[in-house]
């Protein structure tokens, strides 16, 4: 699919009620071909997917991402996890208007935390939406100024 595509589909979704919780695999689907769109897609070929939770959640990530990892954000903290991965990246969970949907409920994944170190990290915001069962379209937002801009959208769940 295309990210008008993609776009379109995101558009006609809703927030997912309830939330989902627990690990959910996740796969990045497209990245917009701008610096900031295709920098987010470097650093997410590592990712594996997200861990959700009540009022929060963290990423889990390929311990092969490491190196690009800690030199993207240097103080965050990285906790291995049983099956051989990594666990970072805190966000907080809520449902609330999109920022560039704002017609739309979302589950807003906002990396913007006092618990996020990064300051890179603290500029991104998930928005996710309920497609089908068990699945689930996230739009990757980056805050560039006081403006949010679209860069790219990913898949979790099944």
């Amino acid at each position: 699919m295309t990210g008008a595509q993609l776009n379109g589909l995101f558009r006609d979704a809703s927030a997912p009620d309830p939330a989902p919780q627990g690990f959910l695999p996740g796969r990045i689907l497209t990245v917009g071909v701008d610096p900031y769109g295709l920098f987010i897609g470097e650093v997410c070929r590592f990712w594996r997917g997200k861990r959700l939770g009540p009022g929060a959640g963290t990423n889990v990530v390929s311990p092969r991402g490491r190196p690009l990892l800690r030199a993207v954000a240097p103080s965050q903290p990285l906790e291995d996890t049983p099956d051989g991965n990594l666990e970072g990246f805190p966000f907080a969970v809520r449902v609330e208007s999109g920022l560039v949907d704002p017609h739309l409920d979302v589950i807003a994944l906002d990396y913007g935390i006092d618990s996020n170190p990064s300051p890179f990290l603290r500029r991104l915001r998930d928005e996710l939406v309920h497609i089908e069962d068990g699945l689930y379209l996230g739009k990757i937002l980056y805050r560039v100024g006081e403006a949010y801009r679209p860069v790219g959208f990913f898949s979790l769940g099944a």
